[in-house]
């Protein structure tokens, strides 16, 4: 017999039971289909670069239009690092403090049957126009001016710290605008930290800006959340 005490410990103790993959992907993924690609392409040739980090937003959405890119799925929600991998729980830390070795690798691990990855540029640049071609931000809102979105220290209601993941809806979903940075491929071997993080001004830490880089693959990078993408 366990006495009253040795039942009330081991129940406050007992861990929650995780959402399943499939769950996560319902509900935590956008479907990047052909209708959704076509809003963005439509959207993006209405647009007229005005600045360096506009025309490189352009840019890279061409290219990844010319690539074409099939339908794929890309996170809506920043994840947290539970039981030694990735999911996708609201109110739960944020997976940051980690290298792009262990992101990398957490990623595949995933959804291997899905082909879980880390999410290219393109593919999260293609997920920001699908929200302008929505009215959710305009072009200059992406690549030069973000204060409005979002955790940034300079955007209304900022909390000046770290958000826990799915708290605040920003342009439609819940992927941590301006709470932290986006890690994604570009490139065979390149990889981006794009946008901004909490304790930066969504002026000069744009939600579409980018930093790309070759080297520091096991760098810990304490701002940076990775974007996954599935099949």
């Amino acid at each position: 017999m366990f006495s009253f005490a040795e039942v009330f410990h081991h129940t406050e103790h007992q861990e929650e039971p995780l959402p399943t993959k499939e769950e996560m992907l319902k509900y935590h993924f956008k479907e990047m289909g052909e209708e959704e690609k076509e809003l963005a392409k439509n959207w993006s040739k209405r647009q007229e670069p005005k600045s360096s980090n506009q025309s490189f937003f352009m840019s890279v959405l061409a290219d990844a239009d010319d690539s074409f890119i099939k339908p794929y799925k890309i996170q809506t929600m920043e994840s947290t690092l539970l039981r030694d991998g990735l999911a996708f729980v609201k109110n739960k830390k944020v997976a940051i403090g980690y290298s792009i070795a262990e992101f990398e690798n957490w990623a595949e691990k995933f959804y291997p049957d899905k082909n879980s990855r880390l999410a290219t540029l393109g593919e999260l640049y293609i997920f920001y126009a699908y929200r302008g071609a929505l009215n959710f931000w305009t072009l200059d809102d992406l690549c030069d001016y973000s204060s409005a979105f979002g955790n940034y220290n300079d955007a209304p209601h900022s909390v000046y710290g770290f958000e826990l993941a799915g708290r605040r809806n920003v342009a439609g979903y819940c992927d941590g605008i301006g709470n932290t940075t986006k890690l994604c491929k570009f490139g065979n071997y390149i990889y981006a930290i794009c946008g901004g993080y909490s304790i930066k001004s969504g002026a000069d830490w744009p939600i579409a800006g980018h930093v790309d880089f070759t080297h520091d693959y096991t760098k810990t990078y304490n701002y940076a959340n990775p974007v996954i993408a599935c099949d």
